[in-house]
């Protein structure tokens, strides 16, 4: 799933930090599988992010580098949590170059 500036829910992070909590509580074997959990704590870190909900951003950031500490969007999430640049910009400049969170 590609969440680009494009896309119709981008802005939706409610929606998307509950669909990632209950893909997590559904499916545990995505635990086992760190840089994919690593992947799935770090979308979650975002949408928190873009929430504004900083603790539990830097949580998820948290457990997504415990996982796998070469995931990419981690910074991301983390400049966001911490107000250097909103994730509108941040989606706007993956989107330019065909990538998305």
């Amino acid at each position: 799933m590609v969440w680009g500036a494009s896309s119709h829910y981008a802005q939706e992070w409610q929606t998307k930090a509950d669909s990632l909590r209950w893909m997590l509580a559904h499916h545990p074997a995505l635990a086992d599988d760190r840089p994919g959990a690593a992947r799935v704590y770090a979308q979650l870190a975002f949408a928190y992010a873009c929430l504004r909900r900083r603790d539990e951003a830097y949580r998820w950031a948290w457990r997504a580098l415990r996982s796998n500490w070469h995931e990419r969007r981690v910074p991301f999430a983390l400049a966001v949590a911490a107000g250097v640049v909103p994730g509108e910009v941040v989606l706007r400049r993956l989107a330019a170059r065909g990538h998305g969170i």
